[in-house]
């Protein structure tokens, strides 16, 4: 089963807001460049920008995919030089968290770029994924700290 259907089965917002994401940063690559010419435009003419170009969504979700894998690199050949399962775990945590945290910098990426375009129904739909981000699903075991062992009666 692939990371992304594994999510999809057991938190539908959270696929949903992946697929999202991915199909954002489709559309935004495939998208012509702002103030670059359209092949609907007469030759020698491009598009006149009535403001400054806004940075790329496709870029900026680049840009925050590309942050989080090179922190995971790191992260993993540190998990890889050592010999202390601790700090493996700890490590393969810090990776864990890596992944999370890019999950929710890629949706508020596009809230941002939706809020800007003034498209309101995907900005909300947006802030509803972030919103069940920070609750918990119902009835899915959280972390507890392991029970620590009794000291010796002696």
């Amino acid at each position: 089963m692939s990371c992304l259907q594994c999510i999809s089965t057991r938190h539908p917002a959270i696929g949903a807001g992946l697929l999202v994401t991915w199909l954002a940063a489709q559309a935004a690559l495939a998208a012509p460049a702002p103030g670059g010419a359209d092949e609907h435009d007469a030759p020698g003419e491009t598009a006149v920008a009535a403001e400054a170009p806004a940075p790329d969504l496709g870029l900026a979700l680049k840009a925050a995919v590309d942050e989080t894998l090179a922190r995971v690199r790191v992260l993993s050949a540190h998990a890889r030089a050592t010999d202390d399962p601790q700090r493996v775990a700890e490590l393969n945590r810090e990776v864990a968290a890596a992944r999370r945290q890019l999950q929710r910098r890629l949706l508020e990426i596009q809230l941002e770029f939706a809020e800007r375009r003034g498209d309101a129904a995907l900005a909300s739909e947006l802030v509803g994924i972030l919103a069940r981000l920070d609750r918990p699903a119902v009835g899915v075991p959280q972390p507890r700290p392991l029970p620590q062992p009794a000291p010796s009666a002696h």
